[in-house]
């Protein structure tokens, strides 16, 4: 989303980019678009969560708090 945004901005476009993705593809409707968006926002703040909690283990060797909760980070990935 973040990436598109960019994109559009850089040639020009400063409106509401659901207008564009809905009027090229008919099954985003408002509401799935919002849905959408909403899913990516939480994506994004447990990621932010969950590198907080590797920079706390970090700094307290308390190893990889995140193997406590189950997941499972591969090296080099981001969400950026």
């Amino acid at each position: 989303m973040r990436y598109l945004q960019t994109q559009l901005a850089r040639a020009g476009f400063d409106g509401d980019v659901f207008g564009l993705v809905s009027r090229d593809d008919a099954s985003w409707t408002r509401e799935r678009w919002d849905n959408a968006v909403h899913e990516l926002d939480q994506a994004r703040q447990a990621w932010q969560q969950a590198n907080v909690l590797n920079r706390l283990g970090d700094l307290t060797d308390l190893g990889e708090p995140l193997g406590s909760l189950g997941v499972s980070v591969a090296a080099g990935d981001s969400m950026a």
